[in-house]
């Protein structure tokens, strides 16, 4: 039989990844603006910083296709998660 071996995860390694992905983001972001050229973010980031901003709320939700609907409400229910 075989063992499989875990190793210790480190939440502030992953949490420090995500945040350097948001930073990519919002430096990618800016040079586009800059450059004046049309962008569109899209993905759990862009809908994480419209909930920040208030972009979105619960008066998007009957808009939305079902999946998109049910995701949204557990942003808004818990915006960590």
């Amino acid at each position: 039989m075989s063992v499989t071996t875990y190793h210790v995860v480190s939440w502030e390694r992953m949490r420090h990844a995500v945040e350097k992905v948001r930073l990519r983001l919002l430096r990618a972001a800016a040079t586009l603006k800059q450059a004046h050229a049309p962008y569109a973010v899209a993905g759990g980031n862009a809908v994480a910083d419209w909930m920040t901003v208030g972009l979105v709320d619960a008066t998007w939700l009957p808009n939305l296709p079902v999946p998109l609907r049910a995701r949204l409400q557990e942003l808004l229910d818990n915006p960590e998660g």
